[in-house]
């Protein structure tokens, strides 16, 4: 079959209903996957130009599978770099593989896209996906996309265009943690391994051009990417971490896109005639975390319980927020992703009952606490940390609000430092795998939280290849979770974009990673 099948035809549609990758996380019910081959853009969309995209994060590092690489940072790598296979509306489509299959239950092939060359020259093949994979898993790395490949045991090169991938058992979300293994050239990089840190390179759409840290990153146009040239020649990534500063400079036109909207701006933005407002629920779960391994208070559930029945989500969400969140219903995933558990319920607003849990857990008087969170990455985030806060002191929690920058918030979370709890969002991306590997011991972005049920339950449903049955264990931990308060459960996050009427081909995504080899800009 040639480069542009995605699926080999040894893979039949009963095998991948078998794999569970047609489940209910919405993907094609078709044994054949179409794929949008990326050169297949409209020609007659406007070419060339600067597209400057304004939010209030940006990397603190640029080594795309080094420690802290939280999914925001996802977005940044994704102009860069390509990976194996890729998540496009509910569907894994091809990128640098065009085909593959199972050969058993514990191994798969991949078959790789040929005269594919890295920004710096270095041809990709089999060697290069090997080296990628090695250094995902080498534990020195401390790369955060090994908590995707928590049963991947070893990568094999068959031939130069051909890798097989071995696991410790059945594997059915391996395609959905390769879609963030960004593959990089292992020449470069072992011969220039301080460059490669401060000029890195891929074989993604745009090239690295600048960055200056807290500011701006800056891509050009890969004139040579093998799915066609962008229709842009100048990526921006603006850092802009005040809300209203960001907003003012979408109206003043020195940036394009807006991202995470102040919720209040929305009515002018849309009323603008230069500017239109574009949204996303995203598969993304705002919780409120707590740091169980270090005693006190929020070792106990009683405790935790106590914090979930503090907080008024409806309330928080109709006043502050404008009604533009979804409560979560008492479990760590979004009700469109596989695995949610229809049978757990939201916790409900109930002060008198915190209270008596407080006292039962033994702090009748209270404690005191922080809540921290960071700046510019949700939408509202500051103001939900001190909403928060505010809520617990009510019930006799002397909870300090304390948000704070995001590149400080990626730090402290992934060395330990965030306790005693903190408001997080973790990523599904449509299946229950991929997020609730961040409360289990396994975890990569910090680990606050242990329980052998629990990670049993998570790497139980991992490796189970009949839908069925992966559904039914999630459906247990989503109980078991909601039972221990693991956390309190806040909102189903929502990403709203302010966005210039010169722009073109920018649509959101819900897992909030902007990709922009399809837009442009008009003159």
């Amino acid at each position: 079959m040639d480069d542009h099948n995605l699926l080999n035809s040894t893979l039949t549609r009963r095998r991948v209903l078998q794999y569970g990758l047609l489940a209910a996380a919405g993907w094609s019910a078709l044994g054949l996957l179409e794929a949008c081959a990326p050169g297949s853009s409209s020609t007659s969309a406007p070419t060339g130009g600067t597209l400057i995209f304004g939010e209030g994060t940006g990397p603190t590092v640029l080594d795309p599978l080094g420690p802290g690489g939280s999914t925001p940072l996802l977005g940044y790598w994704r102009q860069m770099y390509d990976s194996l296979v890729w998540y496009e509306n509910g569907q894994v489509v091809p990128q640098l593989a065009t085909s593959w299959k199972n050969v058993d239950d514990l191994t798969w092939e991949f078959k790789l896209r040929t005269g594919v060359k890295f920004h710096n020259g270095e041809a990709f093949d089999a060697n290069a996906v090997k080296f990628t994979l090695d250094r995902i898993l080498d534990p020195k790395q401390k790369a955060t996309q090994a908590s995707r490949f928590t049963a991947l045991k070893s990568v094999e090169v068959v031939d130069p265009q051909t890798v097989r991938m071995h696991t410790t058992t059945p594997f059915p979300v391996l395609l959905l943690g390769l879609t963030q293994a960004f593959i990089v050239p292992p020449q470069y990089i072992t011969q220039s391994p301080d460059k490669a840190l401060t000029s890195p390179v891929g074989t993604g759409p745009f090239k690295f051009d600048s960055w200056q840290q807290g500011s701006q990153l800056t891509y050009v146009a890969n004139t040579e990417y093998w799915g066609g040239r962008p229709k842009l020649d100048k990526l921006v990534f603006r850092v802009i971490a005040d809300d209203a500063a960001r907003l003012a400079a979408l109206k003043a036109g020195e940036i394009h896109i807006d991202m995470n909207l102040p919720l209040d701006a929305i009515d002018a933005v849309a009323s603008d005639p230069n500017l239109t407002v574009e949204k996303a629920f995203i598969d993304n779960s705002l919780i409120l975390e707590m740091d169980t391994l270090h005693g006190g208070p929020m070792a106990n559930p009683k405790v935790r319980m106590a914090i979930n029945y503090a907080i008024d989500k409806d309330g928080i969400n109709k006043t502050l927020l404008s009604n533009k969140l979804r409560p979560l219903a008492g479990q760590l995933l979004t009700e469109d992703a596989f695995g949610w558990n229809p049978n757990v319920k939201q916790v409900p607003y109930d002060p008198n009952m915190a209270k008596q849990l407080l006292t039962q857990a033994g702090y009748p008087n209270g404690f005191d606490t922080q809540v921290n969170g960071p700046i510019g990455k949700y939408t509202s985030d500051r103001d939900i940390v001190i909403a928060v806060a505010d809520q617990l002191n009510k019930v006799g929690i002397r909870a300090a609000a304390n948000p704070m920058e995001y590149g400080l918030f990626i730090q402290k979370l992934i060395s330990n430092q965030l306790g005693p709890m903190f408001l997080v969002g973790w990523f599904s991306f449509g299946d229950p795998a991929l997020a609730e590997i961040w409360l289990t011991s396994k975890s990569t972005l910090g680990h606050y939280y242990q329980d052998a049920t629990y990670d049993q339950l998570v790497a139980q449903g991992a490796s189970q290849l009949d839908t069925k049955q992966r559904q039914a264990t999630y459906y247990q931990a989503a109980q078991y979770m909601h039972d221990q308060a693991m956390a309190a459960w806040l909102f189903q996050a929502a990403t709203y974009y302010g966005v210039s009427k010169k722009v073109t081909g920018f649509s959101p995504r819900n897992d909030e990673l902007p990709f922009f080899y399809p837009a442009a800009i008009r003159s």
